[in-house]
């Protein structure tokens, strides 16, 4: 696991919560990515928010399923996880970051292997405050 901040950001948040939500989303990315692979964590500001990524090299998410995969219970293939998922992580994820203004959503990771790999991203209201008004 690789930790690709660069910046000092300070976010509005329960630190407990987001732990939980990154640990999820680590989880997830160990467990669909090659073994010995890189998982890359990143922050970056983007007005009042904060957008936090966790990168890794696994198969991805196919489009179809990139909303659904946030519903309780969904699975996109079960028989893969090897029966070790209850279907309730990405729910919770997005429950958590949703009760703090936040958004959740996935989309490629273009720089993986082969162009290949999921990129979970969310977003936290910022701490710092606003100074372009």
């Amino acid at each position: 696991i690789v930790n690709e901040t660069t910046e000092a950001l300070q976010v509005l948040a329960d630190r407990d919560q987001v732990r939980r939500v990154l640990i999820n989303l680590i989880h997830n990315a160990i467990k669909w990515s090659p073994a010995n692979e890189r998982i890359r964590i990143r922050a970056e500001s983007k007005g009042d928010e904060v957008v936090i990524s966790v990168l890794d090299n696994g198969p991805g998410v196919p489009e179809e399923f990139r909303e659904r995969i946030f519903e309780r219970f969904y699975q996109v293939d079960p028989s893969r996880s090897g029966g070790d998922g209850t279907g309730l992580g990405l729910a919770i994820c997005k429950h958590i970051v949703e009760a703090h203004g936040g958004h959740i959503w996935v989309e490629d990771n273009f720089e993986g292997k082969n162009g290949k790999g999921g990129c979970f991203k969310f977003t936290l209201p910022s701490a710092e405050e606003n100074t372009s008004a």
